[in-house]
Formats: structure tokens, sequence, C-alpha cells
């Protein structure tokens, strides 16, 4: 029989009634189907608000922390229980790994960042006193205490644990309560997590809710001390900027594409090392010209060599930029240049002295 997701949503399991069919990447068989049932978007963010909020108050930095490890160890237990699922994902078992044990990785790595937070309490001095005054009578410091709202969390399709585990570690441990929201395709195996973070009671109540499906009305209720978070294409990006109550509360929608990012940014470094030579090539690098950084050149030094000092914003100084050459100019220009190393004489082979 056919799994059938739920949502966990105000200490409770929901969904009975199945709804669209998640399918194998190995071999299209239906690994589960999410819920039809629908969910109350109000009670879950009330129960976080109410219940989880404060459970997670009574407890300080430095337990927060102990909580995130221990959840670490317990997980790391069970690893092979997601690696079962995360196969059907299409992942490899490194592919896994990066995922699973790297979202385990990262609850340890945020558990020893409590190193440097306050032994006890939720109020962390950030700064020293300043002065406001030239008398000294006035005098001011900075802060951090919780921001007493929910974090909400949406995830992208190709990291089902880790991409859960690594926005829900660090607003744990600054103790605001959690709803996660997976990219449904892959949406079993995050739930499979929850589950076994559910199982395990380390957790406070309330801590953590889970989103099988869609988002309904959940981002009109957030409010101006919640947290939105973000990670998928820019599609949906475009849509949540545009959402009225998030522009209301000023919440900050930022897309996380480390693989675009990174794909951008070899790109401008090619350029940068092999200057603009192909059409192909230059395209794309005029279109960055503005993100492109500038290149200063200074006189020689001694040794003969330039130095190059790079800085970002501008772009390429004119000359050294070179024009595409066309596809019958470039054959040209190799033939002639093949004639000349035909024309010269060979060079005398040096000769070893022998002693």
């Amino acid at each position: 029989m056919t799994p059938q997701l739920q949502s966990h949503i105000a200490g409770r399991w929901i969904g009975t009634q199945p709804a669209q069919a998640l399918k194998s990447a190995i071999d299209g068989s239906t690994v589960a189907h999410t819920h039809a049932d629908a969910i109350d978007f109000a009670e879950a963010l009330d129960y976080a608000r109410r219940v989880g909020l404060p459970a997670m108050l009574k407890t300080d930095f430095q337990q927060r922390a102990g909580m995130l490890k221990a959840l670490a160890k317990f997980l790391g237990e069970r690893k092979e229980e997601m690696y079962a699922l995360s196969f059907h994902t299409g992942a490899t078992r490194t592919d896994g790994w990066v995922d699973i044990e790297g979202g385990t990785g990262t609850l340890f790595a945020y558990a020893s960042m409590a190193k440097e937070l306050p032994r006890a309490g939720n109020l962390w001095h950030e700064g020293p006193q300043m002065p406001l005054g030239k008398t000294g009578a006035f005098a001011g410091t900075h802060v951090l205490v919780p921001r007493g709202g929910v974090a909400v969390h949406i995830n992208a399709f190709n990291f089902p644990v880790w991409g859960l585990l690594e926005k829900f570690a660090p607003t744990f441990l600054a103790g605001m309560p959690c709803i996660g929201k997976p990219a449904t395709a892959t949406s079993f195996l995050t739930e499979k997590l929850v589950r076994l973070i559910s199982e395990s009671g380390i957790l406070p109540e309330g801590a953590l809710q889970l989103v099988i499906g869609g988002t309904g009305d959940l981002l009109d209720r957030v409010e101006g001390q919640d947290v939105v978070t973000f990670t998928g294409s820019a599609d949906t990006a475009a849509k949540l900027r545009a959402t009225p109550n998030l522009v209301k509360h000023r919440h900050p929608v930022q897309r996380r594409g480390r693989f675009a990012q990174l794909r951008r940014a070899g790109a401008r470094r090619d350029a940068r090392r092999r200057g603009i030579r192909s059409v192909r090539q230059g395209n794309r690098a005029r279109d960055d010209a503005k993100s492109r950084p500038e290149v200063h050149r200074h006189p020689p030094r001694a040794g003969g060599r330039r130095r190059h000092r790079a800085r970002r914003g501008g772009h390429r100084p004119r000359r050294t930029r070179r024009p595409a050459a066309r596809p019958g100019e470039q054959r040209a220009q190799l033939r002639a240049l093949v004639a000349q190393c035909h024309q010269r004489e060979p060079r005398p082979q040096r000769q070893r002295c022998r002693h």
C-alpha cells in the first residue's frame, strides 16, 4: 500500500485523504501521496506562539544547544532509514550523504556555536557601553533578545533534509518555533525526518511543525515579529516578494540559489583570466559588465612584471576589450602564423659541456 504523507500541525498528524502522487526517480513508481485535507494555518501559528514560544523561552542558549547536539546524534543513528527514501529522490549515496549527514553535521555546528553565547538566559549583550553626550550623563548599549515570533521556512526540492535542518538550527538556537514547508516533489523524505524528530522527544512541544502541500493563507497571516525564509526558483521568489502581507510587514525575501551564483562567479572569473575572445563568452560578459571587477594596471616593478589590482564594481578598461574575430579571419590569422613558423630558421641546440 502506498504511504500517505501527513502534515504535523499543532502537535498532531493531519492527512487521511490522498491527493498528488509522488513518483520515484528510479522507476517512476508511486512513493507516496500528499494529503487533500485542508490545514488550519491560523491554528498552526497560534499553537507556535501560544505553546511553542513559551516552551522554548523556558530554556536558555546552552540548553537549546544541548538539544541540537542530542538530536544530531539521534538522527545519525537512524540515518539508514532516510537513505532508503533518499534514493527515490534521484540521489546517489554520495548525494544523500551531503543531504542527510550534512544536515546532522549542521546541527552539530550550530550546537558548538553556543560556546560564544551567554551561559544563562536569553539576553545577549552585543556591544560595549557607548556615551551619548559630552558630559557622560547618558550612555547606551545594545542587547539582543528573541524576536518573539514564528519562523516560516520554505525549502527547495534538492535538499529535503539539510534544507530544513540548516534553517531550523539557528532559529531554534535563537528561541523561535519553526514551521517548515518542503518542496512537494521530495517531501516524503522531509516527512520521514520530522517523524524521527517527533519520535525522539528531544525538542520542546511546538518547536517544529511541518506543512505538506501548499501554504494556503499561511503567508497572509504572518506578523511583524515573524520571519520568512526561502530557497527555490526565481518565479516563486517573485511571487513571495509580491505578497501584500509580506510587503506590509517588510519581510525580506531572498532567493538562495547557490549553484546559480557559483556558475555566474565561475563565468566572470574565467572572463578575467582569458579575456573576451569568443562571441558566446563575449555576450555573457557584456551582460555582466556592471558586476565584473575593474582591472587597474600600474607601472612595472623592478622585476619587470606588472602589478594588477582588482576592485569590485565598474568594467574593464576599453583597451583590454578585444572584439570577437570572425571564423574566416581566425583561420586566415592561423595560416599566417603557421607560415611564419615554417620560415624561421631552426634554433641551434645547446651543447652540454663535459668536464
